[in-house]
């Protein structure tokens, strides 16, 4: 990552990520992670753990759980079970179990008694859509379509997205902002001064209704519903502060090595050249560009004033960077990120 008031390099070689460990120890720690065992949660909760941390990382998959608890980690490593859609259900027998579940969390939290890092990295519901052979059809009918047919078949394409849409939009809202909010408000009685509540998060999500900004339809399920979480975060965190609990987004741009990022990425590449967006994939973030932000926050928070209602922002564009904010250029590009799926009326 480079850091912009002194453009040095950090977490980039094994030399500075040795120096970097001797400026942030984070054994005084302790990191709670929503998908903390795949994709991008997994890679941050490694690093974090790498550079001292405690680590509780949280996963909806037993059989994920199952596996990291036959691996050989020491005590400070501890997986737990969590389904945020279960906990935002609120009832039947599957909520209780979460409710369970939440209190074994809570009481290793309190147990262990340092300050929590709490980061949410889960996302869902765009699972049905990405695996979907019906979409993979209609992008392939689309390509090769004559450009005086592209428009209906784009409208067959745009309401496929709208459908899986609909039939997700429940689970969405429960993985990416119901269930968070829960899992939050449930901890912030366990967690001491000098605390953390950090969302990492899209650009799409961030900039979502912003002006010349347009989320593409596939990915509008996850925009909106991340979107409710960070504008609770946005509304709570200056309430936190006052608590000395520090509130954060870390905003990403595509992130092609994540499932959904590599799913994303394949999807665009299947239009036609014209239609194309024109993104130079060599300067995309990777996950360890994410995790990396996180340690860059947790070095300089004391040099970082969040906003005005109490936030901290970073955004994470390209390969190797962190900001505290994109150039206008750097928006124009992002804004002209463009599909030709639209929205049927």
């Amino acid at each position: 990552m480079q850091d912009l008031e002194r453009k040095d390099q950090v977490i980039q070689t094994e030399e500075v990520r040795l120096r970097f460990k001797e400026r942030l120890p984070l054994s005084k720690y302790q990191v709670v992670i929503t998908g903390g065992l795949s994709g991008i949660g997994k890679t941050t909760a490694d690093l974090l753990f790498e550079f001292g941390a405690d680590v509780i990382a949280l996963s909806h998959d037993p059989e994920k759980i199952k596996y990291t608890s036959t691996q050989v980690f020491p005590q400070s490593f501890q997986p737990y079970e969590l389904d945020l859609e279960k906990l935002a259900n609120g009832e039947g027998e599957s909520f209780d179990q979460q409710v369970t579940n939440l209190a074994q969390i809570k009481s290793a939290i309190r147990k262990n008694g340092k300050p929590v890092i709490l980061i949410h990295s889960a996302a869902g519901g765009l699972e049905k859509m990405t695996s979907s052979s019906e979409l993979l059809r209609a992008l392939l009918v689309y390509q090769k379509a004559k450009v005086s047919d592209r428009e209906a078949k784009a409208a067959e394409v745009s309401a496929i997205c709208q459908r899986f849409y609909q039939t997700s939009i429940d689970v969405a809202n429960k993985v990416n902002y119901l269930g968070p909010e829960k899992l939050t408000e449930s901890l912030l009685d366990v967690m001491p001064e000098e605390s953390w509540v950090i969302d990492l998060s899209s650009l799409w999500t961030t900039y979502l209704g912003k002006e010349g900004i347009e989320v593409p339809l596939f990915y509008k399920i996850i925009a909106e519903t991340k979107k409710r979480f960070e504008d609770y975060l946005h509304k709570n965190a200056g309430t936190w502060k006052a608590k000395e609990v520090k509130t954060a987004i870390i905003s990403g741009h595509l992130i092609p090595d994540t499932l959904t990022g590599n799913a994303l990425t394949k999807f665009m590449d299947k239009l036609p050249q014209d239609v194309r967006p024109k993104i130079d994939k060599d300067t995309l973030p990777t996950m360890q560009d994410m995790a990396a932000a996180v340690l860059w926050l947790l070095s300089r928070d004391t040099r970082i004033q969040p906003g005005e209602d109490g936030v901290h922002e970073l955004f994470v564009f390209e390969k190797g960077k962190v900001r505290r904010n994109l150039s206008k250029e750097q928006f124009g590009q992002f804004a002209a990120i463009k599909l030709p799926f639209k929205q049927v009326v």
